[in-house]
């Protein structure tokens, strides 16, 4: 019994820190830190300038001898003159004001503007002749470098990888001190999607479904660690992972309005319920468990329709606010449903 609480402590703390980015983000998103920084919300205002590196210098000269012009004591200079030259330097369909040529706005336009790049954006960026050089070159030293003192170091090397493994590695394995970590990894990665502005709303659906998806190794973790003992309950078994699942994509969907999590989350919906679907040589199997599992999702479909259908009508006057009270009394529903097939997991 005490294995069993521990086995689904973890998981049903993940599942409760899900639904809390509905019920609460703010208070979430307030408590956990942030992994990396999004988008501001006027990054798409953001000057789209300059277009080379060429560019980017003589602008950076021209807004450093302007601003310098300002800070001067001789009020008759005139400062304009630099900012014709910055314009000049620019394409003919991009303009810069005076006041855009200051140097702490021009950081803060070309910060908006890289933000405001995807991440596809960002990774072809990478892949520039310097950078690529650099690799080639790290690369090289390593190749040198870490023979040499393999054959030199080798063997204290390996020892002391031994004792680490032995004293340290093994005995936080077994505490499920790794296990923690895959938790609270997964658990900012949902948290972080919830950062982005509306612009990357699809951005911030990918993240989303990968930190809800991320439950699934975790979950395969927290089964290999704590139920060893629970062998030939695979049917119960996938009833309680796809529920779990289910509930960990669910409030992300309503989050991001995201039809791909939505898909997601049915999807282990039914896989709960005792949908079954695989490969089978060079084709697929699709089909149910057993008859009762034919009834679940029979119930469950009835379920999904009526709801839907009520929050189709009552959303027109009573808003979001009841869509997330009726998502969450059907999906109390559905696991009083599949309740039956969990009872002995113990």
């Amino acid at each position: 019994m005490a294995s069993t609480v521990r086995w689904l402590l973890l998981p049903i703390i993940f599942v409760c820190f899900q639904w809390s980015l509905l019920l609460s983000p703010s208070q979430v998103l307030h408590s956990t830190p942030t992994l990396w920084t999004t988008a501001a919300e006027n990054a798409s205002l953001a000057l789209k300038l300059p277009y080379t590196r060429v560019q980017a210098f003589q602008l950076g000269w021209h807004a450093a001898l302007y601003t310098s012009c300002l800070a001067s004591a001789v009020p008759s200079k005139n400062c304009t003159t630099h900012v014709d030259a910055a314009n000049a330097v620019l394409s003919p369909t991009s303009y810069l004001t005076p006041k855009q040529l200051t140097q702490s706005y021009l950081h803060t336009g070309l910060q908006l503007e890289d933000e405001d790049r995807s991440i596809g954006q960002h990774v072809i960026g990478f892949f520039n002749f310097v950078n690529l050089i650099w690799v080639v070159s790290i690369l090289g030293a390593l190749l040198t470098v870490v023979p040499f003192f393999l054959y030199i170091f080798g063997e204290q090397i390996a020892k002391i990888l031994k004792t680490l493994y032995t004293n340290v590695l093994v005995p936080m394995h077994n505490l499920g001190m790794f296990e923690l970590c895959t938790y609270v990894i997964t658990c900012l990665l949902s948290a972080q999607s919830c950062r982005y502005p509306v612009q990357h709303a699809s951005a911030a659906a990918l993240v989303g479904l990968t930190g809800a998806l991320g439950f699934v190794p975790c979950w395969t973790y927290s089964t290999a660690l704590w139920a060893k003992n629970s062998q030939g309950k695979e049917q119960e078994f996938m009833a309680l992972t796809g529920m779990l699942l289910a509930l960990s994509l669910a409030p992300l969907a309503v989050v991001h309005a995201s039809s791909l999590i939505g898909f997601f989350a049915v999807a282990a919906m039914y896989v709960a319920c005792g949908f079954v679907m695989g490969p089978f040589f060079e084709l697929f199997y699709i089909g149910f468990r057993d008859f009762d599992a034919v009834m679940r999702c029979l119930l469950v479909s009835a379920a999904i329709v009526v709801t839907f259908a009520a929050l189709a009508t009552k959303d027109l006057v009573v808003g979001l606010s009841l869509s997330k009270v009726v998502g969450a009394l059907f999906f109390l529903f559905f696991c009083v449903v599949i309740v039956d097939m969990c009872l002995d997991l113990g």
